[in-house]
């Protein structure tokens, strides 16, 4: 995200890539919430949500950013966009697998 906003002083469109970031980010919270290992943890939610969110700034900024200043690569470089979906999808299925195999401690 600290990318996208960076871009939209730079980038023709950028307003498109913050609002991919808000539906991808509400699609995964939802989707994990769904899920009824993951109900009753919102904090591993949230922290996948952050480091799926740091991998993703620091790969578009290596994409996008190379020596310090904005290059356009032009359509090819729409692949990196894709990138932030699939790491979504990536960390959901790990949070869920965590959340499911966590033993519960009895009270």
């Amino acid at each position: 995200m600290i990318t996208s906003m960076i871009s939209l002083s730079y980038v023709y469109g950028a307003e498109l890539m913050l609002i991919l970031w808000f539906v991808c980010a509400l699609v995964y919270v939802i989707g994990c919430l769904m899920i009824k290992a993951n109900r009753n943890h919102i904090k591993s939610i949230l922290l996948g949500l952050f480091c799926a969110e740091i991998l993703i700034d620091i790969t578009w900024a290596i994409l996008y950013y190379d020596h310090g200043s904005y290059v356009n690569h032009g359509i090819g470089a729409a692949y990196g966009l894709l990138l932030w979906p699939c790491l979504m999808i990536m960390t959901a299925l790990a949070i869920t697998l965590k959340n499911q195999t966590k033993k519960e401690i009895p009270q």
